[in-house]
């Protein structure tokens, strides 16, 4: 019996022991070769995302420095136009209030033109023909002698 447990025990080693560790012995190193790759490929895909995060950050501070620069470009030609514009109105303004006053000044001249005529003819309708002809001519000789 000792002999047939040597013997099972010899077989069994090479029969089935043997080529059952060698089938263990292979899928442990093939195991270990996909978790190295595996730990490359995580290295790799570490090395992507950052790659891609600083290109998004370079991304994002070169379009804040082109919209910057167009909104102080926008800024600079808005306020050219307001400024070209507000000389403009202050042009207008200027002109119509000379309108205005070369329009005052003639029509306080006639009023006072008409004024003065009404004041004749009121005085002629009061007073005779002779005190009117003094009055006359004393306006006359004091208007001459301003004038």
């Amino acid at each position: 019996m000792a002999t047939e447990i040597v013997l099972l025990s010899f077989f069994l080693d090479k029969l089935w022991f043997g080529p059952l560790s060698k089938v263990i012995d292979q899928r442990n190193g093939i195991l270990k070769s996909n978790l190295e790759s595996a730990s490359g490929n995580l290295e790799e895909c570490d090395q992507i995302i950052a790659f891609a995060e600083k290109s998004i950050n370079d991304l994002r501070a070169t379009i804040n420095t082109e919209r910057n620069e167009k909104l102080s470009a926008l800024n600079a030609e808005c306020e050219a136009a307001m400024a070209a514009s507000k000389d403009k109105v202050n042009k207008e303004i200027e002109a119509a209030l000379s309108g205005i006053e070369k329009d005052r000044t003639v029509v306080l001249e006639s009023m006072a033109q008409e004024v003065e005529g009404f004041c004749w003819e009121i005085m002629a309708k009061v007073l005779n023909e002779s005190e009117m002809k003094d009055i006359k001519a004393m306006d006359d000789k004091l208007f001459k002698v301003a004038a």
